[in-house]
């Protein structure tokens, strides 16, 4: 469940209009049996909102929307998120599309579409990033003026998780990620309480193989570069979550990783006496000075490194942040004297990525274990993402797309990459990655 969908109903309970979030992948994995339609029929919402973000997610999305559009055809339908403002005139062209789409940041977009609809007025061309289909299939849209900044940010919450309606269920798969999918209907899993945390939106670089570079957030927000929400309304957001039973923070944004935010931010929590365990995802290699206030703040957290290839060859060409082996190694090290976990991600099939440096690969990971041998060490092949510099500039990285279009990423099957590069077809990649967690294990 996309973060922001918590923000988007607080702000819209905040100006005067009731919202809730339902997480029905979750409610099924826990009722097979549970009929949203009768769930909409007793809560009689006017709007129906669904995030088509993930490209992953976006088959059953849709299916899912459009079966809701013709058993409740007198309701709203209207969709966001980084897909839909990606592929938004794709979508509209749709069987069953959804009503509106909002492209980019939708706080006030979707305030004001609420806010219209509720006084039967269309006044349409007045709401900022809205696109809808006309009568005569055309697709009309209104200027993306809507870009937030922190000081926007400033005055959303992501803490009021009373909004969900199906609370308990979804903090108790909460750090389950896949686990649900293998247990057996009705098993219950333990009790987790953890929640992701997005402290800002944007990203200055272009990683090959990331949705959210620099480019793509261009094209899908208008954004350019990255925004922080301020220090002092993390704690606030925080202090409030955990008194509503979290117990674990996953940190998911961190687009300049040399920047000094975080570490205020954790001298902010270390001072207010906020205490929890979290993970903290780091898009490069974290500097000692972020290490030690993670580690005072947060004792005995986890933060989770991706390098992608042993190879350095590989890492340079492909990621922005570039930093060297014996850097990784020296970072873990500092890790392990703070008390801090690590999990270290590889992945392959990587552009310009041969078999010899998948051993390259092998070798690192072999130091890493040797080093830390309590630490995770894993690899994925990683997905082409729609609009990613790969997807956008394919012969720049000696690629061939298999995914080009919105129907390829809606008919992908599992265990494909949707490009290929280098050497390695993709049988070889996820064979290869097979084989290296089992070596990891």
């Amino acid at each position: 469940m996309p973060v922001g969908l918590v923000m988007l109903a607080d702000h819209l309970e905040r100006h005067g209009l009731a919202a809730g979030v339902l997480n029905l992948s979750v409610e099924l994995l826990e009722n097979p049996r549970f009929n949203v339609e009768r769930f909409i029929e007793r809560c009689g919402p006017g709007v129906l909102a669904f995030p088509l973000h993930w490209h992953s997610q976006l088959k059953d999305a849709l299916a899912c929307l459009a079966r809701l559009k013709r058993r409740f055809p007198q309701k709203t339908t209207v969709a966001g998120g980084f897909s839909a403002s990606l592929f938004f005139r794709d979508i509209l062209a749709l069987p069953g599309a959804p009503d509106f789409i909002i492209r980019g940041d939708a706080e006030k977009p979707l305030l004001a579409l609420c806010r219209s609809l509720l006084r039967g007025v269309p006044g349409l061309a007045r709401v900022p990033n809205l696109a809808w289909r006309r009568q005569d299939g055309t697709v009309e849209a209104t200027p993306q003026s809507y870009v937030a900044t922190g000081r926007d940010l400033s005055g959303l919450s992501y803490a009021n998780l009373d909004l969900i309606l199906n609370k308990e269920n979804v903090m108790k798969y909460s750090d389950e990620q896949e686990a649900p999918l293998r247990r057996r209907p009705g098993e219950r899993p333990p009790d987790c309480g953890k929640v992701f945390y997005v402290a800002g939106r944007g990203c200055a670089n272009e990683c090959s193989f990331c949705g959210g570079a620099s480019g793509t957030q261009a094209l899908a927000n208008g954004r350019r570069g990255a925004i922080y929400k301020p220090a002092g309304t993390v704690v606030k957001d925080l202090r409030l979550l955990l008194a509503a039973g979290v117990r674990k923070v996953h940190f998911a944004f961190d687009p300049l990783p040399r920047a000094g935010y975080y570490p205020d931010l954790f001298s902010r929590l270390r001072r207010a006496g906020l205490r929890f365990k979290a993970t903290f995802e780091a898009f490069g290699l974290p500097t000692e000075r972020f290490l030690r206030a993670y580690a005072e703040a947060l004792p005995g957290s986890r933060v989770i490194v991706s390098p992608e290839s042993g190879s350095e060859r590989v890492r340079r060409l492909n990621r922005c942040d570039f930093y060297k082996n014996p850097d990784l190694l020296s970072r873990l090290a500092l890790m392990k004297s703070l008390g801090l976990e690590h999990t270290v991600c590889f992945s392959v099939g990587l552009p310009f990525e041969t078999r010899r440096d998948f051993l390259a690969t092998l070798r690192l990971a072999g130091k890493v274990k040797k080093l830390c041998p309590k630490g995770e060490v894993f690899m994925s092949p990683i997905q082409l993402e729609p609009f990613s510099p790969l997807y956008r500039t394919p012969q720049k990285y000696g690629a061939s797309l298999d995914w080009t279009s919105l129907k390829d990423f809606l008919e992908q099957k599992p265990r494909t990459l949707g490009y290929s590069a280098g050497l390695m077809g993709e049988r070889e990649v996820w064979g290869k990655a097979a084989l290296f967690n089992r070596a990891m294990r």
